[in-house]
């Protein structure tokens, strides 16, 4: 079962978070001599020489007199991610220390589209990739850390995914981008290449609402074919049905990631509505608290404050 850990969600009438994302740069992810070494023989295996650099989530802060929401990433690599998330070797899992594990909240980013005819965009992954055949919102992937910025720049990784799966090469149609909720997802990982499921797929994401001038057809017509099995669009009005209804325990139904940043796009009645129909049908597990140095600390919805943060 997927598990989904929200730390931040406007629950009042405003658009969205005042998001801030940071980087420790001198607290960076922490890894044993032993943890290292299997995770370098994993990286071995895929054959691959590059990984890129990225960040995994370690604390949520919220500053209760400007509003505003700070992420905190610790730097760390891709090879890390990939090593907890969906090792290439059968070995990998069980050597690596269980604190490393739980410390990844590999950074990334998931957008909702909203189209100029009042539907919202989500995606079917392409199979052959990892939870390939699984929905998810319009465009999500890994936010990679800028080397020469020295920072993860969200909206920036947003654009580049929305260009890249829904080959929205025109950002001038893309009227807003918001940020709506950060939250973690936690659950079984479908690996193609091993016909196997891993439980590691660890995120720390931030999700976001993404308005555009083009309308759903235009969207349809073009979304690039190679990162992207279908497009759907659902109306706004049915949006919670869909999410309830595709919030399964098959591997053809939402992924976490998916399910979470969809979440977010709705009203706070309803989208506390739609949270407590899915834990009951224990589908996702989804809870909501605060992140401290690694560790998640649930609370109750009724502890949360007008503006959504523990």
């Amino acid at each position: 079962m997927d598990t989904i850990q929200f730390y931040a969600y406007p629950t009042d009438k405003v658009e969205g978070l005042d998001l801030l994302v940071d980087v420790d740069h001198h607290r960076p992810l922490l890894i044993s001599p032993q943890d290292q070494e299997q995770l370098d023989r994993d990286w071995a295996e895929r054959g691959y020489t590059r990984s890129a650099p990225i960040g995994t989530l370690s604390n949520v802060f919220f500053n209760t007199v400007t509003g505003e929401t700070r992420l905190v990433y610790r730097l760390t690599e891709y090879k890390v991610y990939s090593g907890i998330a969906f090792p290439a070797l059968p070995d990998t899992e069980e050597k690596l220390s269980p604190p490393l594990r739980a410390s990844m909240r590999a950074s990334a980013v998931g957008c909702a589209i909203e189209t100029a005819d009042g539907k919202i965009i989500a995606q079917r992954r392409k199979e052959g990739i990892i939870d390939g055949g699984r929905l998810d919102s319009g465009a999500a992937g890994m936010m990679v850390y800028d080397s020469a910025e020295g920072k993860l720049d969200w909206q920036q990784q947003a654009l580049e995914k929305i260009t890249r799966e829904l080959n929205i090469m025109d950002h001038s149609q893309i009227s807003s981008l918001v940020p709506r909720a950060a939250f973690s997802s936690r659950g079984p990982v479908h690996v193609p290449a091993t016909k196997g499921y891993f439980t590691g797929g660890h995120s720390g994401m931030v999700g976001s609402l993404v308005q555009t001038a083009l309308s759903y057809g235009q969207i349809s017509d073009f979304f690039e074919r190679t990162e992207v099995g279908e497009v759907i669009g659902i109306n706004k009005s049915d949006l919670a049905r869909f999410i309830i209804e595709q919030s399964r325990k098959d591997n053809k139904g939402l992924c976490g990631d998916g399910c979470a940043t969809l979440l977010s796009t709705l009203p706070p009645d309803e989208f506390y509505q739609t949270v407590e129909k899915i834990n009951s049908r224990e589908s996702f597990r989804i809870q909501f608290g605060s992140l401290r140095n690694d560790a998640f600390i649930e609370r109750l919805k009724r502890d949360f404050n007008k503006s959504g943060k523990i």
